[in-house]
């Protein structure tokens, strides 16, 4: 495999170009990352055949006006250049194996190209297609907002009650992606909301009429820039902020207190919370149904650890397979409290039950 690291846009766009003058490029991934890296070729001008994807609901239809392909409807592959949009980090073993996978369908392996995991370049790549700058900004006025006031950040995990998320009908509190299921079943709204998975997005967040249910649910919504959202909307609604989210490698993890420029992924929407609360200027946090145990696990070493027994979300929500990454998510909430340590701020775990012991514990009920 090629490995894109540490190079310039400069130099990552004379790289394709050079290797797609005599071979034909795709992009592998029809997602948020794929459409990405699409939207720059097209920039700067660099022919491509169009998109790989192992989804069978989007193969024959189009992306950035190209055809989404099977992997096997493309004929010939070693004339091919394939671009992972895929990130070995977050993939792990799927990663590999799909690398295995088209190398034995004929793709020369210095012809697979991905991402180095700092994600720098991507990172580069999303700015250049992006106008960031105006739409950042517009997270200054959410500053200290809720200055010196408590907020009850909310997991979707097996131990998430009803009964218990009633009782924070009156509290600043966020929750996120699946926990919208929850509107219908209680009389708790979150303040903030944030839909920051690209699952929940692509298939929650289809229509205006989608959008506008959570508008209506919460103070604030919260998305990123590289979703669907900041492509369609924009500026258009005052309640709809977007996040500069930026993966990097495990040890490079930081805790951002700026929205208006980029904060840092754990792989975990609950990071994102945790700077966001910061930033809104709260100075006391409760964690709840943040269980820290799930069905699939991706370990240090990218392998796969599965546990039939264990459901990943509450009882009272639907549940979904998704997949974790443990030491990462962990690294995440080490360095919050870190942060919180060193600038008074106080996170609390008032989850019942659980397996994270980072913060220090707490009885929910002894909270009001």
């Amino acid at each position: 495999m090629t490995e894109i690291e540490t190079c310039s846009l400069f130099e990552f766009v004379n790289f394709i170009k050079k290797n797609s003058e005599s071979k034909k490029t795709y992009i592998y991934g029809a997602g948020t990352y794929g459409k990405i890296i699409g939207s720059f070729l097209k920039k700067h001008q660099i022919n491509y055949e169009g998109f790989i994807d192992s989804n069978k609901k989007l193969m024959g239809s189009f992306l950035l006006e190209k055809q989404i392909f099977g992997l096997s409807d493309i004929s010939e592959y070693s004339n091919c250049v394939v671009i992972l949009s895929l990130s070995r980090q977050v993939y792990g073993q799927e990663f590999d194996d799909l690398y295995l996978m088209l190398s034995s369908k004929g793709v020369n392996k210095e012809n697979i190209v991905y991402f180095a995991d700092d994600f720098d370049l991507m990172d580069s790549i999303i700015s250049s297609v992006k106008d960031t700058s105006h739409i950042l900004q517009r997270n200054l006025k959410l500053k200290n907002i809720f200055s010196g006031r408590r907020c009850f950040i909310i997991g979707n995990g097996p131990s998430l009650l009803i009964e218990d998320i009633n009782r924070l009908k009156t509290e600043i509190s966020m929750g996120c992606n699946g926990i919208y299921q929850l509107f219908e079943k209680s009389v708790w709204r979150p303040t903030c909301f944030f839909a920051e998975d690209n699952v929940f997005l692509n298939e929650h967040i289809q229509t205006d009429k989608d959008l506008n249910y959570l508008l209506c649910n919460c103070e604030y919504l919260f998305t990123t820039l590289w979703s669907e959202l900041y492509d369609r909307y924009f500026d258009d609604y005052d309640k709809l902020f977007y996040l500069h989210t930026c993966k990097t490698k495990i040890e490079d993890i930081m805790f951002s207190p700026d929205l208006t420029q980029k904060i840092y992924s754990a792989l975990t929407t609950l990071y994102t919370m945790l700077q966001v609360a910061v930033y809104m200027g709260i100075n006391e946090i409760y964690l709840l149904g943040i269980d820290f145990s799930f069905r699939r696990e991706i370990d240090k070493n990218g392998y796969m650890l599965v546990s039939e027994d264990i459901k990943n979300h509450a009882e009272i929500m639907e549940e979904t397979d998704g997949i974790y990454h443990t030491d990462i998510i962990l690294k995440g909430y080490m360095v919050a409290k870190e942060y919180a340590d060193l600038h008074g701020i106080k996170i609390y775990n008032a989850t019942r039950g659980g397996k994270l012991e980072v913060f220090e514990r707490i009885n929910f009920d002894n909270l009001f």
